[in-house]
């Protein structure tokens, strides 16, 4: 059976359609980040960069050990601040971590 012509020009305008949705999406993903990534882009260990470089990104997080809590000296420390602080390094900020209690907003 033979499809209409009609069907035929719908079917490639869909395809054309998703293929270039695909294309943007792609070159989107891949544009520069500017100045975000100095430390990265120098090929710097987040050991190697010192904190007086480094931009402050405000961070809240409740208290959830063992991922969030506070130590004996009332550091805030756990496994997310350990990932956060290292990531956040590596693209050139430092956290500063403040507690949020959900329960008294």
């Amino acid at each position: 059976m033979k499809r209409p012509r009609r069907s035929v020009a719908i079917s490639l305008f869909v395809a054309l359609a998703v293929a270039s949705a695909f294309v943007v999406a792609i070159a989107g993903c891949s544009g520069r980040n500017g100045e975000a990534s100095t430390s990265a882009s120098k090929g710097l260990d987040a050991s190697q960069v010192k904190d007086d470089d480094l931009k402050t990104l405000n961070v809240g997080s409740d208290l959830y050990p063992p991922f969030v809590y506070t130590d004996e000296c009332g550091d805030i420390v756990g496994l997310d601040v350990e990932i956060l602080t290292e990531a956040l390094a590596r693209i050139g900020y430092k956290p500063k971590y403040q507690l949020i209690d959900w329960e008294k907003k």
